[in-house]
């Protein structure tokens, strides 16, 4: 239960105005901070790139851009170029001390002060930015704060805590003003879907809201209040954005994005309560700490389901302040891990803060001592809320031949109708796909989703019955019939049924997934399916961003870095190699559009029912240079 107005109140009002950090006065000199970790090039660079651009928003093409062709790139590009050179500059400042950034600092912050709103352009519900909303009274017509208000009140009130008087005291009770009628007034005075929501949008503006109200306001009793809904909304959000077992549906990157801004903050309400209060401490915390430990096919590879982007680090001081916090060694060797990839989210203001005041040793493989190399990779994995399997050639090893697969149910967060979907690896190239997240647009969150073809089953590898495809809701779901493990195989059979219409005419769909090992490592996939009618056409289907070249009952694909053959060993098949309208993925090509590739084995059974099985298994060489 979180604490009542009162007692929030009378904590703060015993307890001094501090978040643990020092004032940027106070900081160590450049040389101590790249000691400890800090990413003084890269941090140094984007404020100098920062300081060689004007500052500007949104343009009012931006907008129009959104409500003519559903397109928020152009938006969110330049909100978040503004809104995020702010922290950029202010972070160099703190490093510098030499008024070097303070003036485009100071400018950017009064440009963004000046702009009608904060919120990005597809949360607006299809409007353009209204002058009334800057009237007094206007709050009312205006969208409520969303991730964007709320992440960029937090860092402005963080800098504003940091650099103090080198600010201008005018900007100083502008961030204060602006914060207070864009962000805190509409959170205190309405209950917007996001307050108590199961997804990443609670941890990540109740965390803004809670760094931004313990900085900006000076009333104990208004931050009581802001303080006590910020708790109790950080409470379900523990509790229903992630299953019992930590799992959360939306994928690791949602993990992360929805967690680290809820972590930051409630490790921040600790410190400020001299742990009084403390959010970190919940019960389910260890278990949805260590769900990213259970995704990694690869180091830097995840399992791509739901929005998710497969090929991704993780901020190493999130996993570190996470690891260090429940004596997680497998989040703390991820951590190591993704430092050696690209220390992304190391430069940002909160990453250089953790990094500099919040964990006491940059050197996460310290912690690691006895910890043999199968605990890092296991030969297998299962997270059985949501019934995903990550299964491994061999423990310990990460190259090689591996397999992702779901159950699940098709109304997850930021859902794709994916049930029984699967994913193959060879040495860490996505071979077999799934499509992960696209390029967002206004069709994606609305009732054109499922045309597009990475939220579609048509661009998942899961079957299509007599020309149908899966259907959406809680109902189209798994139900996990066999899940066994062993040293040389592992087995996932899911009955897969309710994800289609009735009008597909099934009686009973089940697909069985095993990963053999051995010499000759390989997956089985098998689909059995009966129906109750005469219409019996269905087809077992491979997605994949390479393409399939087909030689009788075979075919194989030919990727970056391998290839793998898959071999049907059902007789009355037929096999198709077709593709599907290109679609814009957000962590391929560049955003450009790419073609997803789709290999379909067909079967028309003579009974009512069918059966296709197939083997995949490396091969295929490489992609000609």
């Amino acid at each position: 239960m979180s604490p009542t107005v009162a007692e929030l109140e009378k904590i703060l009002k015993m307890t001094p105005p501090d978040l643990g950090f020092p004032r940027a006065r106070e900081w160590p000199a450049a040389d101590e901070a790249a000691r400890r970790g800090v990413e003084l090039p890269t941090l140094f660079d984007r404020a100098d790139k920062a300081l060689a651009q004007p500052p500007s928003g949104p343009l009012f093409g931006d907008y129009i851009a959104f409500l003519d062709r559903g397109s928020r790139v152009e938006a969110d590009q330049a909100l978040m170029a503004l809104t995020g050179s702010v922290p950029a500059l202010g972070l160099a400042e703190c490093l510098e001390r030499r008024g070097r950034f303070l003036v485009a600092l100071q400018d950017r912050i009064f440009s963004a002060c000046s702009m009608t709103s904060w919120v990005g352009v597809a949360h607006m519900g299809r409007r353009l930015p209204e002058p009334q909303w800057l009237e007094p009274g206007g709050l009312a017509a205006a969208p409520g704060p969303d991730l964007f208000a709320c992440m960029f009140a937090a860092d402005l009130a963080l800098l504003d805590y940091l650099l103090g008087d080198a600010l201008h005291p005018h900007l100083r009770r502008r961030i204060r003003y602006e914060v207070d009628r864009r962000v805190f007034t509409p959170f205190e005075s309405a209950t917007a879907w996001w307050h108590h929501g199961s997804n990443n949008w609670n941890g990540v503006c109740c965390g803004g809201i809670a760094m931004a109200a313990m900085v900006l306001l000076d009333s104990p009793l208004r931050q009581a209040r802001i303080l006590q809904r910020v708790l109790s909304s950080f409470e379900t959000f523990l509790e229903k954005a992630f299953e019992e077992d930590g799992a959360c549906n939306e994928g690791v990157g949602y993990w992360n994005y929805g967690l680290s801004w809820f972590a930051f903050a409630a490790d921040r309400v600790r410190c400020r309560t001299r742990g009084v209060i403390d959010p970190l401490g919940h019960p389910r915390m260890p278990a949805i700490a260590g769900f990213p430990v259970k995704c990694e096919v690869a180091p830097g590879v995840f399992v791509p389901f739901s929005d998710c982007v497969p090929v991704m680090t993780l901020p190493p001081w999130f996993l570190e302040l996470l690891g260090n916090r429940y004596g997680d060694p497998g989040l703390l060797d991820m951590a190591r891990r993704h430092r050696e990839i690209r220390r992304h989210g190391e430069d940002t203001l909160w990453g250089t803060l953790a990094r500099l005041f919040l964990i006491r040793t940059n050197d996460a493989s310290g912690n690691l001592a006895g910890r043999s190399p199968s605990e890092t990779f296991p030969r297998s994995t299962f997270v059985s809320s949501v019934a995903w399997l990550v299964a491994r050639e061999a423990p310990g090893s990460a190259s090689g031949l591996a397999l992702a697969a779901k159950g699940g149910h098709n109304a997850e967060n930021h859902n794709h109708n994916d049930v029984g979907g699967f994913a193959v690896f060879h040495h860490g190239e996505m071979l077999i796909a799934d499509p992960g997240a696209p390029i967002y647009d206004a069709d994606f969150f609305g009732p054109k989703r499922y045309e597009n073809p990475t939220a579609c089953s048509r661009g998942h590898a899961v079957p299509r019955v007599n020309g149908l495809v899966q259907r959406p809701g809680r109902d189209a779901a798994a139900r996990v019939l066999d899940r066994r493990s062993g040293e040389e195989a592992e087995l996932l059979e899911l009955d897969i049924t309710s994800a289609y219409p009735p009008e597909a005419g099934l009686e009973r769909l089940v697909r069985r997934l095993e990963f053999l090992r051995g010499p000759n490592p390989r997956i089985r996939v098998e689909d059995a399916a009966s129906f109750r009618g005469s219409d019996r056409l269905w087809e077992s289907r491979l997605i994949s961003l390479y393409p399939f070249t087909i030689d009788g009952r075979s075919a194989h694909i030919t990727g970056e870095k391998s290839g793998i053959r898959i071999t049907v060993d059902t007789p009355g098949v037929e096999l198709a190699a077709e593709t599907l309208p290109e679609c814009r993925l957000s962590w391929h090509a560049g955003g450009q559009p790419v073609t997803l590739h789709v290999l379909a084995i067909r079967q028309r059974p003579q009974e009512a029912t069918g059966r296709i099985a197939f083997l995949i298994e490396p091969g295929g060489g490489r992609r000609p240079s």
